[in-house]
């Protein structure tokens, strides 16, 4: 066995590469041969053989770290919505004439944004976009709240909490609605929704976003 002096793959502050820990033992182990045939057989042979012991357990750490990194990873992903997050569809329009509130109105499905709740259970949303009606009508947009699936409310979007214009000149706006009670870690939907008043008269809006804010 001979001394290797590249340790070109070596990077400090860095946890130890499989061929980097095997160039350190093979290293350790040649010191521990060389120091046993000086005159001196003992000086250096246990520090090297317990050298060898930690350099072994590197590897064992760099496993336990590996876990660690794992668990940090998966708390990130199980992490509540940061401020700022959201949903929205650009350059998009949408229009409906039922009066109840829809996800799937005319010109395809509305945005909606998947969050987990924060350990407070509680999330403000903000939804914003441009609102009008064909006629003089009240168009209403606004945001439920639904299971991570989508498909039963936990929170049903309401009158009181709609982005609403009456007649056809249009309305860009944004409105805020604090939710509580959410259950802290379970993945949610705040999907938008939109309504018209009249079941004769179209409830159109454009550009339709939604952002979750977290709350302490």
């Amino acid at each position: 066995m001979a001394f290797d002096a590249n340790m070109a793959d070596a990077v400090s502050g860095q946890p130890a590469s499989a061929a980097e820990y095997n160039k350190v033992k093979n290293n350790v182990l040649d010191l521990n041969t060389r120091v046993g045939t000086t005159a001196s057989p003992n000086a250096l042979g246990p520090r090297a053989d317990a050298l060898e012991a930690i350099v072994a357990n590197s590897t064992t750490g760099n496993t336990a770290l590996g876990s660690r990194v794992t668990t940090v990873e998966n708390k990130v992903t199980a992490s509540s919505a940061a401020p700022g997050e959201a949903a929205s569809a650009l350059d998009a329009q949408f229009n409906t004439t039922s009066t109840t509130f829809t996800s799937n109105p005319t010109g395809g499905a509305l945005p909606y944004y998947s969050f987990v709740a924060p350990a407070s259970g509680r999330v403000l949303l903000l939804i914003s976009g441009e609102v009008w009606s064909s006629a003089a009508g009240l168009a209403k947009l606004s945001c439920a709240v639904k299971n991570a699936g989508g498909t039963a409310d936990v929170v049903a979007a309401s009158n009181l909490h709609s982005l609403s214009k009456y007649n056809n000149n249009s309305f860009q706006g944004t409105k805020a609605r604090l939710v509580t009670g959410l259950t802290p870690g379970t993945t949610y939907r705040a999907q938008l929704q939109l309504a018209s008043r009249e079941s004769n008269i179209a409830a159109y809006c454009a550009n339709p976003g939604i952002i979750v804010v977290p709350q302490m």
